[in-house]
């Protein structure tokens, strides 16, 4: 089995979408393929924990759980076992303001 991805399909996927990358622990991974259970890497990026975040570009899109799949022609696939987009407003208040003082 040829475990080597060429360049250009690297370079293609990459081309298709704004590029969408894996960070864990400090560290960053393109993603080569994307799919809505999952996303691809090359199979010479070290395996992955459990809990990683997906990003398009400089954003968050997903905070995510995954497991490895299977490995297969130079890629390694990653289906999720959990994803949750980021919260993108603030919490909601759920006290009045000020009223602090009442219950002392």
């Amino acid at each position: 089995m040829d475990n080597h991805v060429s360049a250009d399909v690297i370079a293609v996927s990459r081309r298709e979408k704004r590029e969408m990358t894996v960070r864990v622990g400090g560290k960053t991974y393109p993603i080569i393929r994307h799919w809505s259970g999952g996303f691809a890497l090359t199979a010479d990026t070290p395996n992955l924990p459990g809990a990683v975040e997906v990003c398009e570009g400089e954003n968050l899109r997903y905070a995510c759980l995954v497991v490895c799949k299977s490995e297969e022609s130079g890629l390694r696939y990653y289906d999720y076992k959990r994803r949750q987009e980021p919260r993108r407003a603030p919490p909601s208040v759920d006290y009045a303001p000020g009223l602090e003082d009442d219950f002392v």
